[in-house]
């Protein structure tokens, strides 16, 4: 999304909208949610897996979690990565990009972190979740109803 913001894409932009004027942050009290980058990859690994497939998905995750690359999902996706130090060159790269230093620099030691619903919820209730959200904000269905019709979709889900 961080890309919508740059100048270059201006042609997107309409009713006064300027990207340039766009700024991150994270909520008060020094909170911010966690995505993927920030919550990390995982595998589950079964035990009727060979061992060769155990290596594999090891090799998937080390490979995921090299600085190189964890670097280059975030200049390319922006966000941060907690408790992970980028290089020099991460930071020369975003010298263009001041929307994704703003994002480096938003957070610090005492940030608290939660998990964003994407990384928690079933795939299988984002669109259930995604129709709800919008009654929710027009006000067709009560907090209360949406969090019974959620139950019902995640106990219909699991069945």
């Amino acid at each position: 999304m961080n890309g919508d913001f740059d100048p270059s894409n201006a042609e997107n932009w309409s009713e006064g909208f300027d990207g340039a004027n766009v700024r991150a942050d994270i909520y008060p009290g020094n909170l911010a949610h966690m995505g993927d980058i920030q919550y990390g990859e995982w595998a589950i690994i079964a035990e009727n897996h060979t061992q060769e497939e155990i290596d594999a998905a090891l090799a998937f995750l080390s490979f995921m979690y090299q600085p190189e690359w964890l670097e280059a999902r975030l200049i390319e996706f922006g966000g941060i990565a907690p408790y992970y130090e980028p290089s020099e060159e991460f930071h020369t790269a975003l010298a263009d990009s001041p929307l994704l230093i703003q994002q480096q620099d938003v957070v610090n030691s005492q940030t608290r972190y939660w998990n964003a619903v994407w990384n928690i919820m079933s795939m299988s209730m984002e669109s259930a979740f995604s129709n709800l959200l919008t009654q929710i904000a027009t006000n067709t269905i009560t907090p209360e109803q949406f969090a019974e019709q959620m139950t019902i979709e995640a106990l219909a889900s699991v069945e």
